[in-house]
């Protein structure tokens, strides 16, 4: 994931514990650190590319993306940033609450998409544990 020797197989979970899974056991204690060490959106365009591609996360056929439309969350960007989530949780000892998750991509998506119909430009910031915060232009 990390390093450029990690690579994702052509295993898809079907769910985000199997996403986890995975992850845990495939990246080295090193990566592993290295991952706690950048923010989620570091990896955004690199791991999370490898993740939403091999996983099939904008193919609506993908075990892996059902699994998130199931609990609310619709979009491969938004998927992929629950799997870094869930996973920087995982090795912190923390819970994950998809639920909460989904709830804030909701927001946002509704909150552009007014934005967008009143004629306005989206401005946002990305914020030190990955996640956006829509703000005013």
């Amino acid at each position: 994931m990390i390093g450029k020797d990690w690579q994702i197989t052509h295993m898809i979970p079907t769910t985000l514990d199997e996403a986890i899974d995975y992850l845990v056991s495939h990246t080295s204690a090193g990566e592993k650190a290295e991952f706690l060490s950048h923010s989620d959106a570091h990896f955004h365009a690199s791991t999370g590319r490898e993740i939403r591609n091999r996983w099939k996360l904008w193919e609506p056929s993908s075990p892996l993306a059902q699994f998130f439309v199931a609990n609310g969350v619709f979009h491969a960007d938004d998927a992929s940033s629950c799997v870094f989530k869930a996973f920087r949780a995982h090795l912190q000892n923390k819970p994950f609450d998809i639920t909460a998750e989904a709830a804030r991509f909701k927001t946002y998506w509704e909150e552009s998409s007014k934005r967008w119909a009143e004629g306005g430009t989206q401005v946002f910031r990305v914020n030190k544990d990955g996640g956006i915060t829509p703000e005013d232009t």
